[in-house]
């Protein structure tokens, strides 16, 4: 199996038992550089995410408001990686 699809695999076990906003919260851990995040299509991302756009619009939203994280365009910023922890982890 490719490395990728291994990730992709642990990725997905990972999301069935969380929520949307602690899947966001760990992918944006794990797959953030210097704490930036891009993405170029909220509706591929949401299709990774395994939920729907509207889901994870109001996850994204829930971060922003509590200052964890600013979001721009096609740009994701992590603002406080040790309080997006603790969300990818409660």
């Amino acid at each position: 199996m490719a490395e990728g699809s291994f990730s992709l695999v642990k990725d997905l076990i990972y999301r069935s038992d969380r929520s949307v906003e602690k899947f966001l919260a760990y992918v944006l851990l794990k797959y953030s550089e210097n704490d930036i995040f891009r993405v170029r299509s909220l509706s591929r991302f949401s299709e990774y995410m395994k939920c729907s756009r509207s889901n994870l619009y109001n996850a994204i939203q829930k971060l922003v408001d509590s200052g964890i994280i600013e979001k721009e365009v096609t740009l994701i910023t992590i603002l406080d990686r040790e309080a997006l922890e603790e969300v990818s982890e409660s």
